[in-house]
């Protein structure tokens, strides 16, 4: 698959949440099906089981992970406890490291020795870490449609997006023109 735009783990995660704009109400996280595909499609091979412990897990850091990204998007930071928290998720996965030679490369590669719940919180994490420290953090966007509120990461040579995307951009332009018509 050709990737256009950037994509990032966390932010995927986090759009999981159920947002107006979105059409039945429907919890991602507790579909197998989805669960499935979005591990696939970040190549996390790993074995859940959606216990209700689990979900309760998978629920409460993508509610934190949320919270830092709204601390980002509005402060353009986080504070220790929430360093120290990422730390925690980071390091609930224990992995061995490996060395690969192939095709006359060599490459290095996590390998983590359970594949369960801990390895997806810390993939998810470890993503989320990239990008604070690999990308420029003020960038992060929460969608401006209040009924939306979609994370995305804004790549307009301007920094001025201030939509997720044009149907959002759309609804709001006319939204607003209908407000100042509606005072006229």
């Amino acid at each position: 698959m050709e990737v256009t735009h950037m994509e990032f783990l966390f932010i995927d995660f986090v759009n999981s949440q159920w947002y107006n704009t979105h059409k039945t109400y429907a919890e991602p996280l507790k579909d197998p099906k989805w669960m499935g595909k979005f591990l696939d499609y970040w190549n996390i091979q790993a074995e859940l089981e959606l216990t209700e412990d689990n979900l309760r897990i998978l629920l409460d850091l993508r509610m934190k992970i949320t919270h830092y990204i709204e601390k980002i998007f509005y402060y353009n930071e986080i504070n220790q406890k929430d360093v120290d928290q990422i730390n925690n998720y980071l390091g609930l996965s224990k992995v061995k490291r490996k060395l690969i030679y192939c095709n006359g490369e060599y490459t290095s590669q996590l390998i983590p020795i359970t594949r369960d719940i801990k390895w997806i919180i810390s993939e998810i994490a470890a993503s989320f870490v990239k990008f604070l420290a690999e990308y420029d953090n003020e960038r992060i966007r929460i969608c401006e449609n209040p009924d939306c509120r979609w994370v995305f990461y804004d790549e307009s040579r301007s920094r001025t997006r201030r939509w997720c995307d044009s149907k959002c951009g759309n609804l709001m332009k006319v939204r607003r023109f209908r407000e100042k018509q509606k005072n006229k």
